[in-house]
């Protein structure tokens, strides 16, 4: 199970995150964004795999983020299309946002060139909510690209999470339900739930 958190604003919290059994961690390129890194820098040692949500940027600027941040992967968060995401092919993993609201969203995605689908929360506003979607609407997916979990989890969904059956469930994505504030991110509750989810051995 690949644990990403998402939203690092800074180095004391990059650093703090590092500390925990966590895999990848999100910086959001969104400027609207409450948790838009902006010109923050990250020096050092690079300590996990770095994620960047871009919502439909200019390509140039993605190039040049993904250099300056050591981005693995690449979070499209926006309408980008397959076109977009073929001029992407040289910068790493793509990871496609598709928004769910019901089966039909699910069903016949044929993206390509793409590592994972992140299932969020369908909503007018561009980017993520902090809101669930029914999680039974998981069983229409019939495609074979792996998926990431996202939209309001939150501390108490550990064995929820454990308890979805598909073989293409990848990972989750956390985020606002594990923060004191806005780009805050807490220790207190990320470390115990991380700790439960690798205790299911998904």
């Amino acid at each position: 199970m690949i644990i990403k958190v998402c939203g690092v604003t800074s180095a004391s919290q990059y650093e703090l995150l590092c500390s925990l059994d966590l895999d990848w961690l999100g910086f959001n390129f969104y400027p609207d964004s409450k948790r838009y890194v902006g010109k923050t820098s990250f020096h050092g040692d690079k300590k996990k795999e770095h994620v960047g949500i871009f919502v439909n940027e200019e390509i140039s600027t993605v190039k040049n983020l993904a250099a300056e941040f050591e981005l693995d992967f690449i979070q499209l968060h926006g309408q980008e299309d397959q076109s977009y995401i073929n001029k992407l092919s040289s910068l790493g993993g793509i990871i496609k946002v598709i928004p769910v609201a019901a089966e039909e969203d699910v069903v016949g995605l044929d993206y390509h060139g793409i590592d994972f689908y992140l299932f969020d929360y369908k909503t007018k506003e561009l980017g993520g909510s902090g809101a669930k979607f029914d999680w039974k609407i998981l069983h229409a997916y019939d495609g074979d690209i792996p998926f990431l979990l996202a939209g309001g989890i939150g501390p108490d969904d550990a064995s929820k999470i454990a308890q979805i059956p598909h073989p293409f469930l990848a990972g989750i994505d956390l985020n606002s339900r594990f923060e004191t504030t806005p780009c805050q991110k807490d220790p207190g509750t990320l470390h115990p739930f991380i700790t439960e989810i690798r205790d299911y051995d998904l």
